[in-house]
């Protein structure tokens, strides 16, 4: 299921060991009302993600705020390098 790149609130992209970029928009959209709730949801995309599904094949991912362009998370090699999400 795509989610709609102009209403999400966060946003993955990750770089992957055979050259391949993909990008991933999170379900919580912006226009919600409760601010607090879209930390859980990124939590839960990168979780469901990067230490799931992909554990050893990316090389970066980053999460980015995309009403900001605010860095949220910043991986290397299933290494969490920076947290701005608490």
């Amino acid at each position: 299921m795509a989610y709609d790149k102009n209403k999400s609130k966060t946003v993955l992209i990750v770089f992957f060991r055979d050259g391949n970029e993909r990008t991933f928009y999170s379900n919580y959209r912006k226009d919600y009302k409760h601010d607090y709730a879209w930390i859980e949801n990124a939590k839960d995309m990168v979780k469901r993600l990067l230490i799931y599904k992909w554990k050893g094949k990316y090389t970066t991912a980053v999460l980015y705020n995309n009403d900001t362009g605010k860095t949220l998370q910043r991986w290397r090699n299933d290494e969490l390098l920076e947290n701005c999400l608490g």
